[in-house]
C-alpha cells in the first residue's frame, strides 16, 4: 500500500515479460518505497495526515511531511485553504473552540510549513498542543483543458454526453494537480451535476490497486477511442487503455496509475536494478532490509549508504535540508 513505483514499471525496466517471478518484484517494489521514505524523510504518495507538535510560542510550524497538498477556495480573498485543520489547544481536548479559523491560516507548501497571518497570533507554547490534519506528498494527476480533461459517456443507449473536468485549484507549488481522491471526487461531481446524466455515479481511487473505479447505478459507457472528444480524453490519466468501456456498470483502471514524479521513479528503478542483480548472491538490499526492520534505524543508515549514485543525486533534491 501506498508503493512508489508500479510492478509495471520494474518489469519494464528490467526487461522482464513474464509473471512467475512478480511475488519478488512486489517484495521489492515494498523495500524500494521504504529505502527511499528512510532516505528522504517524508512520505511520496500523497495522503491525510494528522499530527500533534509542541507550540513553540511562534507564529510559524514547519510540519513533517511535504509539500502540503493545499485546495483553496478561491472565491476568498485571500484564498482560504479548505482541507488543512489547525487546532491550538493547551488543553489537548481540540474542539470546535479552538480549531483556528482558514482566514487566518498561510500555508507555504513547498517547504512543508503553515503560519498565522496576524504577525501579533503565535502558537501558544506548550507540550503537543498543536493538532494539524492536512493532506502532503508528490502524487499528482494533472488535469490540462484541452489535452486530457474529457470523459465522454453514453448511458444504456442514450446519447453521447460529453464531461469536461476542470483544472486543480490549487497554487503556491511546484507540484500542481489533483491529489488521486480528489481527482475522484471531482470527476464524479462532474458526472452527477451534468443535467444530461441520468444514473448516479461513483468514482472512487484504491490506494491497495492504485486504480480508479468509475461506477454507475445502471449501464453507462466510456467512449475513450469513439468519443467527440477522444484526442482530449482521460483514459491515460486513469490508467485505462484507451479502448471504449462497453456493457456495464463498472469500470476499473487497465493499468496501475500512481502519479509520482517521474525522476522519482527512476530512482526507484536504479535501486530496484541494484536489488535484482544481487538477488542471486543472497547478498543484496532486500535480504539487508529484512534483517534490519527489527534492529532501528541504525542498519537502514547503512543500507542507504549503498544506494546507486543516479538514485542519491535524484533523491537529494527531495530532502528537506535541500530546500
Amino acid at each position: 500500500m501506498y508503493e512508489i513505483v508500479s510492478l509495471a514499471d520494474i518489469k519494464s525496466w528490467l526487461g522482464i515479460t513474464g509473471s512467475s517471478q512478480d511475488d519478488l518484484f512486489n517484495q521489492f517494489r515494498q523495500a524500494v518505497t521504504l529505502i527511499v521514505e528512510n532516505y528522504i524523510g517524508k512520505k511520496v504518495v500523497t495522503r491525510q495526515f494528522t499530527e500533534y507538535y509542541d507550540g513553540t510560542g511562534m507564529s510559524k510550524l514547519l510540519l513533517r511531511n511535504y509539500p502540503v497538498y493545499v485546495v483553496y477556495d478561491t472565491t476568498t480573498l485571500p484564498e482560504e485553504p479548505t482541507n488543512i485543520t489547525v487546532h491550538d489547544d493547551i488543553d489537548r481536548e481540540f474542539d470546535d473552540t479552538t480549531l483556528i479559523d482558514a482566514s487566518d491560516l498561510i500555508v507555504y507548501p513547498d517547504i512543508g510549513q503553515i503560519g498565522l497571518y496576524d504577525d501579533e497570533a503565535s502558537f501558544y507554547k506548550a507540550v503537543q498542543n498543536v493538532k494539524v490534519e492536512y493532506w502532503a506528498g508528490y502524487t499528482r494527476f494533472n488535469v490540462i483543458s484541452g489535452q486530457n480533461n474529457y470523459l465522454d459517456v453514453k448511458e444504456g443507449s442514450g446519447s453521447e454526453i460529453n464531461i469536461a473536468i476542470d483544472e486543480a485549484k490549487t497554487r503556491g507549488t511546484v507540484w500542481p494537480g489533483y491529489s488521486a481522491e480528489d481527482l475522484a471526487s471531482a470527476i464524479q461531481s462532474a458526472l452527477n451535476d451534468d443535467s444530461n446524466t441520468a444514473l448516479t455515479y461513483t468514482v472512487t481511487y484504491s490506494h491497495v490497486t492504485q486504480k480508479f473505479t468509475v461506477a454507475a447505478t445502471g449501464t453507462f459507457s466510456l467512449l475513450f477511442s469513439t468519443g467527440t472528444n477522444s484526442s482530449k480524453s482521460m483514459a491515460t490519466l486513469l490508467g485505462f487503455s484507451g479502448d471504449d468501456k462497453t456493457g456495464s456498470s463498472s469500470y476499473t483502471s487497465d493499468d496501475v496509475v500512481i502519479g509520482v514524479p517521474d525522476d522519482l521513479i527512476l530512482a526507484c528503478q536504479q535501486i530496484v536494478d541494484q536489488m535484482w542483480q544481487q538477488a542471486a548472491s543472497g547478498k543484496g538490499l532486500l535480504l539487508q532490509l529484512s534483517k534490519s526492520l527489527p534492529n532501528g534505524m541504525g542498519a537502514m543508515r547503512n543500507i542507504v549508504d549503498e544506494l546507486p549514485p543516479i538514485a542519491r543525486n535524484i533523491l537529494d533534491f527531495y530532502r528537506r535540508e535541500y530546500l
